[in-house]
């Protein structure tokens, strides 16, 4: 994984992520996190992200379901802000390999928003 120390890496735990569109699989992602809590927080985030293509999501490392309380309230949205900074970098990077998977969820209007904007504030930041 991309900018994480190869220790802080031996420290974490797969999970997988299924975005469900009409009560079937729109996309499929693997990530790592370094605890449940952290890989709900990541997966609300992705799914929040994807939302205009996908109602729900499955969370699960291994043979374990994960659960992770949805949808969240109306007034309430999960953003990559909310997360620190290790998080986001797995956001980012997950958000940059669902759009370029073939999975439903590449289509996701908000996925492509938001990866432009992520870019945006990356080149300002670099001039």
């Amino acid at each position: 994984m991309f900018g994480v120390p190869a220790a802080k890496r031996e420290q974490m735990a797969s999970y997988r992520m299924y975005f469900l569109a009409s009560e079937r699989i729109g996309g499929r992602q693997d990530f790592e996190a370094d605890e449940d809590v952290a890989a709900i927080r990541i997966a609300h985030v992705l799914h929040d992200t994807c939302s205009d293509i996908c109602q729900s999501f499955e969370l699960w490392q291994g043979n374990r379901q994960i659960r992770a309380q949805q949808p969240q309230p109306r007034d309430s949205t999960a953003s990559l802000i909310d997360l620190i900074e290790d998080h986001q970098r797995v956001v980012i990077d997950t958000e940059e390999v669902i759009s370029q998977s073939c999975w439903t969820i590449a289509r996701s209007r908000r996925l492509i928003e938001t990866l432009n904007q992520v870019k945006s504030m990356g080149n300002q930041s670099h001039r």
